[in-house]
């Protein structure tokens, strides 16, 4: 059976399920600058509004090199019969993969507990970050035995694209952390100049307090737009089975999020004195925490090319893993020397809602990667029947482009107000 725009499809089913948020949250400026000037003297506003002024420019530039999918999947150029075999490969794979993934995620679970006994030099420590490696290791072969069989369905030129295509994407990483010691120094000045009071950090919190409204209330609209423009290019028998299928994808599993965030903040009730604590806590490692993103940085993308390296060499790709883990594990270590200084700052209460939110936090990622197979085989099965046609596609690539070009556009917004 031919699977007519599956690839496109995939996005189209993601988007409805709520897996791709084409989402801008959205700051009120009037009511931002109100909670600003309520809480900051006029000398600390100015620092602050003038930081912002003098990075704009920054982020603007960030922003316009950011990726879209639809301007890739243009230059692709995909025919019929590649996208049919390229999801067979995908319906032939996901089980393995998404059983290995669910592995390592429970490794990465046992290593999290072991970082929140906040015993810097425990066993335990390495013996999960050993056993996330050996994990890691095996995801990541299963992971590249199904690229290869992808590789093999694209021409010279769509690899050449792809590969050039990552290596703008690690340029420009590469830049970031470059930027990021003079970047976190700015910062630190930053707070070092407004020098605020824990009665003004509690003020400004209420910004923070605002967010998860305006993301609920953004996260619907956009959503709403974006299936009423998709019933714009849709016939109505394909109408049907994309409000069956959203009806099925529990659509207010974001807002349950951002309830339970709410939720959990309240819970844990951080007062001003202590947030300032926890801040210069981090003020006090970075040094130590920016080498260790780097070094993270560095070994994930070492076993992504291992990954991806033609041909497939499973021995290096688990000597890459066993050494990104081994940097976890040593990472791991200066997070439990954090956890045991943010213990001296937290109630046993506190550090208790942080623990228990951290294991539900574990669970529901295991239960989403438990479901990831079944999800996709479902998903195949409802794209056979939306069965887009080459316009349909194209209209919907269109539609994809203009939503993440406003999403930027919002989010460049975002920052302008914070």
């Amino acid at each position: 059976m031919k699977r007519k725009g599956i690839i496109i499809g995939v996005v189209i089913a993601a988007a409805l399920a709520g897996a791709l948020t084409v989402v801008a949250v959205v700051s009120p400026d009037a009511e931002v600058m109100r909670i600003l000037k309520g809480a900051l003297s006029p000398a600390q506003l100015g620092a602050l509004l003038e930081f912002r002024q003098a990075h704009q420019a920054e982020m603007q530039a960030r922003l316009a090199e950011r990726d879209n999918p639809a301007q890739l999947w243009r230059e692709l150029a995909l025919t019929e019969d590649q996208q049919d075999r390229l999801l067979d490969v995908l319906a032939m794979n996901v089980d393995e993969v998404s059983f290995e993934v669910l592995k390592a995620q429970a490794s990465g679970a046992a290593l999290r507990r072991a970082v929140f006994a906040g015993v810097p030099d425990s066993p335990d420590l390495k013996t999960a970050s050993d056993q996330l490696g050996k994990d890691i290791g095996d995801a990541a072969v299963a992971a590249a035995l199904a690229l290869a069989d992808a590789r093999s369905i694209l021409t010279p030129a769509q690899i050449a694209l792809l590969e050039a295509r990552k290596a703008e994407h690690d340029g420009r990483l590469q830049e970031e952390l470059d930027r990021m010691p003079a970047r976190v120094e700015e910062l630190v000045g930053l707070w070092s100049t407004l020098a605020l009071s824990p009665g003004q950090v509690d003020a400004l919190s209420s910004i923070h307090d605002l967010m998860p409204g305006i993301m609920r209330d953004r996260h619907k609209k956009e959503r709403r737009e974006f299936r009423d423009a998709l019933a714009t290019i849709l016939n109505a028998r394909q109408q049907k089975l994309v409000d069956r299928f959203h009806a099925q994808a529990r659509p207010d599993k974001h807002a349950r999020r951002l309830e339970d965030r709410k939720l959990f903040e309240q819970e844990l009730a951080l007062g001003g004195a202590q947030k300032v604590l926890l801040v210069n806590l981090l003020i006090g490692r970075r040094e130590s925490l920016e080498n260790s993103a780097k070094l993270l940085v560095a070994a994930g993308l070492d076993l992504r090319d291992q990954v991806l390296a033609v041909p497939c060499d499973e021995a290096a790709i688990r000597q890459s893993a066993d050494r990104l883990a081994e940097i976890i594990g040593s990472c791991s270590s200066l997070a439990a020397e954090m956890v045991a200084d943010a213990r001296k700052i937290l109630s046993d209460r506190q550090f208790a809602v942080i623990a228990k939110a951290a294991a539900e936090n574990d669970t529901a990622i295991a239960q989403h990667l438990g479901d990831i197979s079944a999800r996709v085989h479902k998903l195949i099965a409802f794209l056979d029947e939306l069965a887009l046609t080459p316009e349909q596609q194209k209209a919907v690539v269109d539609l994809i482009e203009k939503k993440i070009e406003e999403r930027n556009a919002e989010f460049l917004k975002m920052h302008q107000s914070l």
